[in-house]
């Protein structure tokens, strides 16, 4: 099918003017709905859009999945899934193509996540073999899961690839783009993850996306109403566009959903808006990409070809010079590995474990107050001094889930009389 944008709206309902102009002038490659149908404008042309559906439900959880009714066994609690939410829908909706299996799951642990992989997987088959449609897998929230937990993932992934089915995760920011790496930009890291385990460039879909109230950027990011009042306008040229800017570089991303069009979100809504206009102006002029779903069966690229063992001789190795170059460059990639991990350690040095010596007010960038740290409790600090917006030589608390200072001198610090923090 053919696209102008990677971007397309997310529907919770029907009938909304501008998302429809979105579609009808932006073209865009994906659109999501969620307990809703394709809007019959655009049924006689539903070939010309990957449709992805979702049933809401909240009682599915892969961490007790007894506790909602399900089997503790993988493979039936997928089947008995599909059947308690997915079946009548998608007969009642044989159009959209793509259907998918849970939203934003939350685990933890290694052996969960070994038995999502198998869920999925079954699932995966499953409206294939069932139904012939293609199943979005994962859906992941805004830095989920740890990276560490992807090596328990390898059933999910192949039953991607044998089944045809799509990778999904969700992504949210704010306008600093610095964030965006970890954030928007995530599905890089995983991509490079996934490859690694022998599964490179997956055909991945982000069903939601947007502003979000994340604790990270200045400013930091927030549901887009909070950052923008009514002002789409903005909204698109500091968030949307450059977002997609980037999707356009990731081949394997079929496209992403902007989160949303419909009732009871109101700082996220886009009623009454004019994001779809603004996006449709923006791609107005751009030339159609090709965007297909992924087949069943398919084989992965071949991987690189690695340089030639050299052949031993007793105790020497004699390399032509074919094995020399190719041994020079594997030396000079190690070498620049090791180097960015410096860069890492260089970072993370001079954080050290601390005990507050009396109670300390924690407060951001711009000084507003963020909470307090009792004394005798421990924290991380940075050992060195700082130079973040207006507070100089300050103590900083490790970036856990927000980004505050510790409006203190350090206990070490050529300060007389001030010391508050001790080194442990």
């Amino acid at each position: 099918m053919q696209a102008k944008t990677k971007l397309g709206p997310h529907l919770l309902l029907q009938g909304n003017s501008d998302a429809t102009f979105w579609i009808q002038n932006a073209r865009p490659s994906v659109v999501k709905l969620v307990d809703t149908g394709i809007p019959g404008e655009f049924i006689n042309q539903a070939d010309q859009t990957i449709w992805i559906g979702r049933k809401a439900e909240t009682v599915f959880d892969p961490n007790h999945p007894a506790g909602g009714g399900f089997s503790n066994d993988p493979v039936e609690a997928a089947g008995q899934y599909v059947t308690r939410f997915l079946d009548r829908a998608i007969r009642a909706e044989p159009l959209i193509q793509c259907w998918e299996l849970n939203n934003e799951p939350v685990i933890t642990d290694p052996t969960r996540m070994a038995w999502f992989a198998r869920f999925l997987a079954r699932g995966a088959q499953i409206l294939r073999e069932t139904y012939n449609k293609t199943a979005v897998l994962g859906c992941w929230s805004v830095g989920n899961p740890d990276f560490p937990l992807w090596a328990q993932y390898g059933p999910a992934l192949e039953a991607a690839r044998t089944y045809g089915a799509l990778l999904g995760r969700h992504a949210y920011a704010g306008p600093d783009q610095s964030t965006w790496s970890f954030l928007l930009l995530r599905h890089r890291e995983d991509n490079a993850r996934f490859a690694a385990l022998g599964f490179p460039n997956m055909p991945l879909v982000i069903t939601e996306c947007g502003a979000d109230a994340v604790p990270f950027g200045t400013p930091q990011g927030k549901p887009w109403r909070e950052l923008y009042g009514d002002d789409a306008r903005r909204y698109a040229n500091e968030i949307l566009i450059p977002f997609e800017a980037e999707l356009l570089r990731d081949s394997y991303v079929l496209g992403a959903t902007v989160f949303t069009y419909g009732f009871n979100w109101e700082r996220h809504t886009l009623n009454g808006a004019d994001a779809g206009r603004q996006i449709a102006t923006q791609v107005g002029g751009r030339a159609p990409f090709t965007v297909n779903l992924p087949t069943p069966g398919g084989t992965p690229p071949p991987p690189d070809e690695p340089p030639p063992t050299p052949a031993p001789t007793g105790d020497m190795k004699i390399l032509n010079l074919k094995q020399l170059q190719a041994l020079v460059i594997q030396l000079e990639e190690s070498l620049q590995a090791l180097q960015a991990g410096l860069d890492d350690v260089k970072r993370i040095v001079p954080l050290y474990e601390a005990e507050a010596l009396r109670d300390l007010t924690l407060r951001d960038e711009n000084g507003a107050g963020q909470g307090i740290v009792k004394a005798g409790q421990r924290v991380f600090v940075y050992a060195g001094p700082l130079d973040i917006g207006g507070f100089t030589r300050r103590a900083a608390i490790a970036p856990l889930q927000n980004r505050p200072l510790l409006n203190v001198w350090l206990g070490e610090s050529d300060e007389p009389g001030q010391a508050t923090l001790k080194r442990l």
